[in-house]
């Protein structure tokens, strides 16, 4: 499933602006359909994954965005607080989770570069750059909404089943979870010109896990 997915998600790096957006939509249709097909609550095998995929100092922009494109991939991520470190850690079926694994690591280099390549005189400084994160997680956001709209109405209510019970789980496994904001000042500049390339934003590359951590199993 995931070297399927991968394949596809490589086509989306086409220059073709239509058959990338297929190969897109075509992984995600894979994926939702795997899920589909196996997220029921009477098979036997009920286990949840949870995974931490990205630690950082302290939760910065850049996490920010990777959290909110991650939802997109059939996982539910959430970030845990630590002593001098904050993690991103994701909860899922197995499949999702190791996806997931594989997308965050793409992420964390390829928002850096989108970013080095979209600096100019007008562009710079950190309020620019979180701004320019911010954007892409709403550009990609809305790119993948779109695609979700071309789904057949019964793969539609069957996601929104297999979302609503996700969020049910998350409540059992993080029953103290809270929910924090950033109420930091934006640059409008950088914000629109990350929206647009985050709606360009295809996951294309595979990028090795130097964490070597394991998935630890949660049963509902």
């Amino acid at each position: 499933l995931i070297a399927k997915i991968k394949a596809l998600l490589n086509l989306a790096q086409s220059e073709n602006v239509h058959e990338a957006e297929l190969a897109t939509l075509k992984a995600n249709q894979l994926l939702l359909k795997h899920n589909i097909s196996h997220y029921n609550f009477g098979a036997s095998d009920k286990k949840t994954y949870t995974h931490v995929i990205h630690s950082s100092k302290r939760k910065n922009a850049k996490m920010s965005c990777i959290y909110d494109i991650l939802k997109h991939f059939m996982v539910r991520p959430v970030f845990i607080h630590g002593k001098g470190q904050m993690s991103l850690e994701v909860s899922g079926r197995i499949e999702s989770v190791e996806l997931a694994e594989y997308v965050a690591g793409y992420l964390d280099l390829e928002l850096e570069s989108l970013w080095k390549k979209n600096k100019s005189e007008s562009l710079k400084g950190t309020k620019a750059k979180n701004s320019f994160f911010h954007g892409i997680a709403l550009g990609y956001d809305q790119k993948m909404q779109g695609l979700k709209a071309n789904l057949k109405t019964e793969e539609q209510k069957a996601l929104t089943k297999i979302e609503k019970d996700m969020d049910i789980l998350m409540n059992q496994i993080y029953r103290r979870l809270s929910h924090s904001s950033s109420k930091s000042s934006y640059d409008s500049n950088a914000f629109n010109q990350g929206k647009m390339t985050g709606q360009n934003l295809t996951i294309n590359k595979s990028v090795k896990n130097k964490s070597g951590s394991k998935l630890i199993s949660w049963r509902k």
